[in-house]
C-alpha cells in the first residue's frame, strides 16, 4: 500500500503535469480561445481559486511543495475539469485577477498618485512615484 506522503506527491505530479504540459498545449488551439496560454497562468488560476484568494497569502513558496492532500486533489479536480470544459477557464481566471486587483488596490490606497489600473493589469503611472513600481 501507497504511503500517504507517496499519495500526495503523486497527485502533486499530476498537478504540475497538467498545468506545465496538458492544459498549455490545450491552449494552443486557437478554436479554445483561452484567456492564457502559459503554464504559469494555468498554475495562478488553479491554486487561486483552490484557495479562495492570492495563492501566496495561503501557501509558502514553492506552492507545490505546501499543498495538503486536500489542495491537491482539488487542483488535479479542477485542471481535469478545464481540460473537460465543465468550468469556464474565463471566469476562473476573471476571479482570480479580481482578488489579485483587490489586493493591488490595497497597496495603491497609500498613495496619493493618481494610478489606473486597466482590467488586463497593466498600472499607469498619471502622477507621483508609488514605490511599489
Amino acid at each position: 500500500m501507497e504511503s500517504n506522503e507517496s499519495q500526495i506527491n503523486n497527485i502533486v505530479k499530476r498537478y504540475i503535469k497538467l498545468t506545465v504540459e496538458v492544459l498549455p498545449i490545450i491552449a494552443s488551439e486557437k478554436k479554445l480561445q483561452w484567456p492564457v496560454k502559459y503554464d504559469h497562468c494555468f498554475q495562478r488560476i488553479v491554486l487561486d481559486n483552490i484557495c479562495n484568494g492570492c495563492w501566496y497569502d495561503h501557501l509558502k513558496r514553492p506552492a507545490y511543495k505546501y499543498l495538503s492532500n486536500s489542495q491537491a486533489l482539488k487542483a488535479v479536480k479542477l485542471c481535469e475539469d478545464i481540460i473537460s470544459g465543465n468550468v469556464d477557464l474565463h471566469t476562473f481566471n476573471h476571479k482570480s485577477l479580481i482578488w489579485r486587483r483587490k489586493k493591488l488596490d490595497k497597496k495603491l490606497k497609500k498613495y496619493k498618485s493618481k494610478i489606473e489600473l486597466y482590467p488586463w493589469g497593466t498600472l499607469t503611472l498619471v502622477s507621483g512615484t508609488p514605490d511599489i513600481i
